[in-house]
This record gives C-alpha cells, structure tokens and sequence, in this order.
C-alpha cells in the first residue's frame, strides 16, 4: 500500500512539472508574439536577401617550362546601389580617400547620378577594399573581383592574348582555350540584417 501513495506522490509530481513546464512556454510564446511581435516584425522586415556569384578564378596560362604567362590576381570593385546609398557630404572625403580618386569629382558622381546601380570603382586593391568595408555606408558594397595579369608584360603577347573586363578570352591562347581556362561561379545567397 505505501508503495502505491509512493507512487501516486510521485506521479502527482511528474504531473505538475510538465504542467509548469508547459505554463513556461505558453508564457514565452505569448511574450514573443504579442509583447515582442512588433519589434520583431520590423526586424525581419528589415532583412534583405541577394543572390551573390562567387567568381571563380581564370587558370593560368603556362609556358613548357611551367612558368606563367597570363594568372589571375584578386581585386575588388566599388558601387553603389542607389536604393540603399543616402548622400551624406562628411562620408565623401573618407570614400574619396579610400578609393584614391578626387572627392569633389566623387561628390558629384554620388549626388547627381541616377541610376539604380553604378560603378564607383574597379580594380580596387585589398587595403582599399577593406578601408572601404570598414566605413560601412549602406548602399556602398564592395564586390570580389579578378585582374588578368601578365608577369612577362608583352613577351609572347600576340600569342598568349588577352582578357576583357568581363574576364573572357578575346585574342590568342585566353580565346582559343577560354572555355577550359574560365571556371564556374558559385551562386549563394546573402542576407543582411539593419545592422549589416
């Protein structure tokens, strides 16, 4: 018999701790969503999702002796995305600075240009680029890039060509074997938050 009221003791228990545990996330899911939800809402709202291309690099272009003839190097380019991007004048100087151009001729090219989407930048090297990711102005990003290189400088150049801006083959080897030098971009998807 005294194991059973034992029993029954412990069972009563067991009862009102999942009672209570239940209570404790009712009480939490009733926070979130009619004290908190608000806060929340504007929250996820201000998330914004991008697909983005990793590039990927050209290969190099090799002379017999496996030395290069045409590599690829990493660079960045600059722009800004006019949906995003508000004109501040005392964030000019700074941008000007990083990307070594000069600022009044920036400052009329943030002011007056129109366009949804433009170039500040290209070709920027990796100490620009992160002065410039470090000055975080919404709108101003900062893209991963490559720059064609040529470490012989013209030696062999009519016969190893040249790439274009779009980093395609356009005359000699690069355009005879651009299909097997040029590699697959990888898409992935980029969420940014308010705070960025």
């Amino acid at each position: 018999m005294a194991s059973r009221s034992r029993f029954g003791f412990r069972l009563k228990i067991l009862g009102v701790v999942c009672a209570l545990g239940a209570a404790a996330l009712v009480a939490r899911m009733t926070k979130l969503t009619v004290v908190d939800g608000p806060g929340l809402r504007k929250e996820v709202g201000s998330i914004t999702c991008r697909d983005a291309v990793d590039i990927s690099y050209r290969g190099q272009i090799l002379d017999r002796n496996g030395a290069a003839l045409a590599t690829s190097v990493e660079s960045f380019q600059v722009a800004a995305r006019r949906e995003e991007y508000k004109y501040d004048a005392a964030r000019v100087a700074p941008l000007a600075d990083a990307l070594g151009v000069n600022a009044r001729d920036l400052d009329k090219k943030l002011r007056t240009d129109t366009a949804k989407f433009f170039w500040l930048s290209r070709g920027v090297d990796t100490d620009a680029a992160n002065k410039i990711r470090g000055l975080r102005i919404p709108g101003i990003d900062v893209y991963r890039d490559q720059q064609r290189t040529y470490p012989h400088g013209s030696l062999a150049a009519h016969v190893v060509g040249f790439s274009g801006v779009d980093e395609k083959g356009l005359e000699g080897l690069e355009k005879r074997f651009d299909e097997e030098i040029r590699g697959e971009p990888i898409k992935r998807k980029v969420c940014k938050d308010g705070r960025g």
